[in-house]
């Protein structure tokens, strides 16, 4: 308890804080099991990820005290060791104890318990004020009761007492009731939810209008391992639902399955009930238990909910849960089905929670079902596309949560929500909630409707096929062991990729092209390649080219050199592009500023003897800021008497040396308007199809060999010489007269460029970064993308081109400032589209300059010797530049 006591203290002074600032702030628990999308920033955020520990279990009491991080898989495995486990189990494994209760929860022992929070005993909660106190049915009733599914929106938990009941074995033995319409599955489940029945779960599927099935399960008096007939937890295993599904075409009677407890509470894990099945309709992948294997990896919920925030995909489905009472589910199925289309769906009785929770289901809403003899309400579970136009998916979100109220049920609000403010007060007792949320200093705290809202006019249109909930994390096909841990320090799961290439042998080209055409984008890490020997680079050069003119350099080049008001030297060339002025068929853009001479002159920078790496680590920074591009994944492949390493990342993730295929030029950032650098690249389909061009690859930038002078403008320095503090998580833009102070401040002449060198800018981002801790680092990934960096500005454009740079780096994730939301000339809006798109330089990020200032310090100069290898890969797009400073 002292470890919690001492981190409830710190959440308790860091609220206080925000208390007294009159600070709205929202909290961060390092994993979601919502489909909203996240509006957390760095600094209005409290952090609760250490708080993920089981901290006693009583078996006198039958309870556990648990901190509100901890998921239903932890929980479960620690309850079972004393023979015990929580009444109400949510079916996903990284759902956690804190969000089941602040946000709503329920399963198939629900008809009988109600939902999650009804088995919570007692919580700890930090007020809005930063006051400790607790609250349950007999102290501070009020706010127990309103807290359940409130969002977080009355104060923040911090332990919960969680109700225990005997596990008499780890087996659960299941009984399948065939039904033939959602009417025949409520009959049952009225019979089946009767207390004197027996069962301790009850849930159901229907599979289509007249073929489903009622499951009823009661955990077995003794455990006999040899009793097991069924397993949905192993990547061998088939997917729950599918399983259920075949046997239920053969065995049209019923039939039993003795399963292994966690195998049962968690059975819609893999494949997240059956939406992972999309990925593979749309990626034109065989649904098959050879590919549900072979997928398994990227196939279990905790991926799928990363896949689904990291792709913003969540206005183009229907992701909803709705309870209705049971005399009005039939109907409502109908009306359903009849809008969307969606099959199968998921029916769970619940039983209705009277007094507790206002944003939930109460039998003053009408929960008694029509004969008055019991209280029951359906969830339905609605999960499945929605209209791909974006205004019909919205109104078809309007006209379901109508339904819903006409119905007399309501919906969980983990989904999205379309109501306007009027509506959703006139379901939910505003006047009580305010009233409360005054009582307890929370007023100042975002409400439920800020929480769970949508802003429907930031919603955009996306290309559908990247978009989808359950594409997974994509997977290179290596011969080796594909291993990945998840966010709560779970074992590591594996898939055999070798396989991979067995089915590549035996793939259909057709098939494969098409799977390939469905791979819409740069920033997914890697391909699944389902088609071996298809020549990745067997498309030949454009025969003819918008490019035809060249700058005439006469016999001295810079004599000559066309000024930055020369741009573009065609007025059908994008904005302030150098088009021509290499030739119409370059590939090197502004590495041919690199030359013997300037190699052989930089040479001279080296002195000392010094050499300085100005990498990060592969896996630096963790996780990667930009939350859509996966970490690094490193693990072993042992041989005969060898061992190899495997490798799958994403070039952008950390150090990186920006390809002339990453960024083109862009209108208003729709692949139809892209234009690469010398407009080398025709189509799209050049770049990431099954069959890209190698032009403008990562290998020219390889081949040529990168050696230069360096020139580090140590901004950061210079500012702490002047003692003015800056926030390098911020938009904080450095102008080009910055820089020319900078350069005067570090003695350099006006003067100081050479043809050829590389500009180094320190802005203070590794930094700054360095001293975060780690769940400060893990918040970077939803915090607002607001970073330090040079200002986008053609004032920035015309001083950097009249330096004649081979390329320009800097240590913050993209060397200018972000977010890309400038105008600067026309329609460009980032520096990157002008540097790669229209010069053809190179970007270098992410640099780790801070010993290399230190020296350079200690040493009086701002210039030195840098070599930069990157991966010669054919057709690739960016690469760890292997940089190195030698003084």
């Amino acid at each position: 308890m002292d470890h919690h006591n001492e981190a409830v203290d710190q959440i308790s002074h860091k609220v206080k804080e925000f208390y007294h600032q009159k600070k709205a702030f929202r909290i961060y628990h390092g994993s979601t099991n919502t489909t909203r999308p996240s509006t957390r920033s760095l600094n209005a955020t409290v952090d609760l990820s250490e708080l993920n520990h089981v901290l006693s279990v009583s078996t006198d009491f039958n309870t556990a005290l648990v901190e509100p991080n901890v998921p239903m898989d932890a929980l479960v495995a620690e309850t079972l060791k004393y023979g015990r486990i929580p009444p109400v189990v949510m079916e996903f494994p990284g759902i956690t104890v804190g969000g089941a209760f602040a946000g709503t929860g329920g399963e198939s022992s629900s008809f009988r318990y109600g939902t999650f929070d009804r088995t919570v005993n007692r919580v700890e909660i930090v007020l809005a004020c930063g006051d400790v106190v607790w609250a349950s049915d007999e102290e501070r009733a009020d706010l127990f009761n309103a807290s359940a599914g409130a969002f977080g929106t009355l104060g923040i938990l911090t332990l919960l007492e969680v109700q225990l009941v005997p596990a008499l074995s780890k087996l659960v033995e299941l009984r399948y009731h065939p039904v033939h319409s959602v009417a025949d599955a409520i009959t049952k489940f009225r019979g089946f939810c009767d207390q004197d029945a027996g069962w301790e779960y009850v849930d159901g599927i229907m599979y289509g209008e007249s073929l489903g099935v009622v499951v009823t399960g009661s955990i077995m008096k003794e455990s006999a391992g040899n009793l097991v007939s069924a397993r949905y937890s192993r990547a061998k295993d088939d997917w729950y639902y599918t399983d259920v599904h075949t046997k239920l075409k053969t065995q049209p009677t019923g039939w039993a399955d003795v399963v292994p407890i966690e195998d049962y509470l968690f059975r819609y894990d893999r494949g997240a009930f059956w939406c992972g099945k999309y990925t593979f309709d749309h990626l034109g992948l065989p649904f098959n238990k050879f590919t549900r294997w072979m997928l398994d990896g990227s196939m279990h919920t905790r991926d799928l909910f990363i896949g689904l925030h990291a792709t913003g995909s969540i206005i183009e489905c229907i992701i909803q849960d709705l309870c209705i009472p049971s005399r009005n589910t039939d109907d409502f199925v109908k009306y359903a089905t009849l809008e969307f289309n969606i099959w199968p769906l998921w029916l769970c009785p619940m039983k209705p929670n009277a007094g507790r929770g206002i944003f939930q289901l109460s039998p003053a809403d009408g929960a008694v079902s029509s004969e008055g003899t019991d209280s029951l309400w359906i969830n339905v579970g609605l999960w499945g596309l929605a209209p791909t136009n974006i205004d019909e998916a919205i109104a078809a979100n309007r006209r379901l949560e109508r339904s819903v109220k006409d119905m007399g049920g309501y919906k969980w609000l983990y989904g999205q929500t379309f109501y306007t403010e009027e509506e959703f007060w006139s379901i939910y007792p505003r006047k009580e909630y305010e009233a409360l949320r005054t009582k307890y200093s929370a007023a100042g705290l975002p409400s439920a409707f800020d929480k769970v809202k949508t802003e429907i006019g930031t919603i955009t249109p996306r290309y559908w096929l990247l978009q989808m909930p359950g594409i997974p994390p994509p997977v290179i096909m290596l011969s080796g062991t594909q291993t990945r841990r998840n966010q709560t320090n779970q074992p590591p799961r594996n898939s055999k990729l070798k396989i991979g290439f067995t089915l590549s042998q035996q793939c259909d080209p057709e098939l494969s092209v098409a799977l390939a055409n469905r791979m819409r984008s740069s920033d997914l890490v890697t391909v699944i390649c389902l088609a071996a020997g298809i020549n990745a680079h067997a498309v030949p050069k454009p025969d003819s080219l918008k490019v035809s003119r060249r700058f005439d350099p006469g016999t001295d080049l810079y004599a000559n050199w066309p000024s930055y008001d020369d741009l573009p030297l065609d007025p059908s060339f994008p904005t302030k592009a150098a088009w021509g002025v290499w030739g119409a068929a370059d590939e090197l853009g502004a590495l041919n500023h690199i030359t013997d001479g300037t190699i052989r002159s930089a040479s001279s920078e080296i002195s000392l003897g010094l050499a300085i790496p100005l990498n990060l680590q592969l896996d630096m920074p963790g996780p990667p800021p930009n939350p859509a591009r996966k970490p690094l994944q490193h693990f072993y492949q042992p041989g005969d008497g060898y061992t190899d390493d495997v490798v799958v990342m994403n070039t952008q993730v950390s150090t990186q040396f920006d390809g002339l295929r990453h960024f083109p030029y862009s209108t208003n950032n729709s692949v139809e308007t892209y234009q690469w650098y010398n407009d080398l690249i025709a189509d799209y389909n050049d770049v990431i199809g099954p069959s890209p061009s190698t032009v403008l690859g990562i290998q020219v930038a390889a081949q040529k060999g990168i050696a230069v002078r360096g020139v580090l403008l140590d901004w950061a320095r210079w500012m702490d010489s002047q003692n003015k503090t800056f926030d390098a998580f911020s938009s904080t833009s450095i102008t080009a007269d910055e820089l020319d102070a900078v350069a005067e401040w570090q003695g350099l002449p006006a003067d100081w460029a050479r043809p050829g060198d590389a500009l180094v800018l320190r802005t203070g981002w590794v930094r700054q970064y360095q001293t975060l801790n780690q769940s400060e680092s893990v918040l970077l990934p939803i915090s607002a993308g607001n970073w330090i960096g040079m200002e986008a500005s053609e004032a920035s454009l015309r001083w950097l081109w009249e330096k004649k740079l081979s390329l320009v780096g800097a240590d913050n994730p993209a060397f200018e400032s972000t977010p890309f939301d400038k105008k600067i000339h026309g329609e460009t809006r980032s520096l990157h589209q002008v540097f790669i798109g229209g010069w053809g330089q190179n970007i270098v990020e992410f640099l780790d300059l801070e010993t290399l200032s230190e020296e350079l310090r200690k040493s009086n100069r701002s210039t030195f010797f840098m070599t930069i290898q990157n991966l010669n890969i054919v057709s690739g797009i960016a690469s760890p530049p292997n940089a190195l400073a030698i003084l």
